[in-house]
């Protein structure tokens, strides 16, 4: 987590719009380590189902081996075959996820500490305008402009995660869901 510097200099320069108010509070929990500690964690989850491909795949060749021919052998050989299928488009959906939810977190980290080192370089500015009387008219400009330029950046920051996370996750999670039901379906079909 990112380390947010004081702008109490630019707050009160900005007449309470500065960006301690206005942009901080949307920074104020958002944690890249959070969301790539959820990543390792389904990682964890695909190497399960890795291992789950390579014993359906072990447990196809057993029955081809044990029982080579007939409708039910070949039946049965294709609802495995359809199960390895799945749980590799499964992964490779996954893979796509792991990219996304990494550009995720980059944004994330990104947003946070271009406004750590925006305000960490700004404020000692401001508030050195400020102690001088006939500094107030800059102190105040150069807050409200750095403050509209951070406000800039992070809507730019939440569009971006919009894009992520609305369009390219939850079309990669849509994906998965129907994957899903199809494997429910196919081990109904098995009962």
């Amino acid at each position: 987590m990112v380390s947010f510097p004081s702008s109490g200099a630019m707050d009160a320069a900005a007449g309470g719009r500065g960006p301690g108010t206005t942009v901080l509070p949307l920074l104020i929990g958002g944690d890249a380590q959070q969301i790539l500690t959820h990543l390792t964690q389904l990682l964890t989850h695909v190497q399960t189902i890795t291992g789950l491909i390579g014993k359906v795949s072990g447990a196809q060749t057993a029955l081809r081996q044990a029982w080579p021919v007939g409708a039910a052998s070949d039946g049965a050989a294709q609802k495995l075959k359809t199960v390895v299928d799945l749980f590799q488009q499964m992964t490779t959906l996954v893979s796509t996820l792991q990219g996304q939810t990494q550009a995720a977190a980059a944004v994330v980290t990104m947003t946070q500490q271009s406004y750590a080192a925006m305000v960490g370089a700004t404020n000692p500015t401001v508030a050195a305008l400020l102690s001088q009387p006939h500094g107030h008219p800059a102190a105040r400009a150069l807050s409200l402009s750095t403050t509209g330029s951070l406000a800039s950046a992070v809507q730019a920051g939440r569009t971006q995660l919009d894009v992520i996370g609305l369009t390219r996750i939850a079309a990669v999670t849509a994906q998965l869901i129907q994957i899903a039901d199809q494997l429910r379906t196919l081990l109904r079909q098995t009962d």
